[in-house]
């Protein structure tokens, strides 16, 4: 569960920090005003890049938190520069490199208590796989789209990152 859970939205959200920090640049060199991207919806009835990024974080780190049986920190939803976003990325993805796999031991089978939904609660492997999961990629998807929409010059690479290639041996 710990290569799934914390390897995978980490490298999601470093991929994101890297994106963000080239339409930073891409926008100061082109003098577009940042606040065209943060404010960017997809519908007006859709959070904007900001709400969509801070929904990035939250998800990671209560998968995380829920998924271990500990508590997840506060970050207050404060963030209005591309600066601030970046630093919410970094400081979940340090929560996230704060987990081991033995924090994980236990957790398909571990009762999941949603704030959302109460009265109810799903196993971890449900929860995991029917919610943290969908919801997200759901986040990560749309904050690429509206980057995108806007006119960033970003590309599927830019979304997946890098993989870990060996040489085949001869």
């Amino acid at each position: 569960m710990y290569y799934k859970l914390i390897m995978q939205m980490k490298d999601s959200l470093t991929h994101l920090v890297n994106i963000l920090n080239k339409v930073k640049a891409q926008a100061e060199e082109d003098g577009t005003d940042l606040s065209v991207y943060l404010e960017g919806k997809l519908a007006e009835d859709m959070y904007n890049l900001t709400r969509q990024v801070q929904s990035l974080s939250d998800t990671a780190k209560f998968t995380a938190a829920r998924m271990s049986g500990k508590t997840a920190p506060s970050y207050p939803d404060e963030e209005s520069s591309f600066e601030e976003l970046l630093e919410r990325l970094e400081k979940t993805v340090l929560y996230l490199e704060s987990f081991t796999e033995e924090d994980f031991v236990g957790c398909d089978e571990r009762r999941i208590d949603l704030p959302f939904v109460p009265g109810f609660y799903a196993f971890g492997a449900d929860y995991f796989a029917q919610f943290s999961i969908p919801n997200f990629y759901f986040h990560y998807t749309t904050a690429y789209d509206i980057l995108r929409h806007k006119g960033a010059k970003i590309g599927k690479l830019d979304f997946i990152g890098t993989m870990s290639l060996h040489p085949h041996e001869e």
